[in-house]
């Protein structure tokens, strides 16, 4: 995520310098972050489905879905996105349209 902000340091600079605001940058970098976290789960949690179900015909007391546990560890994962996202949303905010401009 950092390294995707980084990447797009001349565009936040552009929308800023357009009037964008520093919540309005904030929000903008979360939901693309939180986007990928979901697409992440989706996937992740399709391929987990199909691998306990496999898991639970070889293993004895494999429980093939436990809602507990796949709701904690969906929590956490995204609760992890979202702090991985918010570190380069706050320094995406604190850009400096002129210096973003310039490539410095």
């Amino acid at each position: 995520m950092s390294f995707g902000v980084a990447n797009r340091r001349a565009e936040i600079g552009i929308r800023m310098a357009l009037g964008a605001r520093a919540p309005g940058v904030v929000r903008r970098v979360l939901l693309d972050g939180l986007a990928q976290v979901a697409l992440g789960l989706a996937l992740g949690g399709g391929i987990a489905v199909w691998l306990t179900a496999g898991l639970a015909r070889i293993l004895h007391g494999v429980e093939r879905w436990d809602p507990l546990i796949a709701g904690v560890t969906a929590g956490l994962i995204v609760a992890t996105g979202l702090l991985a996202c918010l570190v380069p949303a706050r320094r995406a905010a604190a850009v400096d349209p002129i210096t973003a401009l310039r490539g410095g």
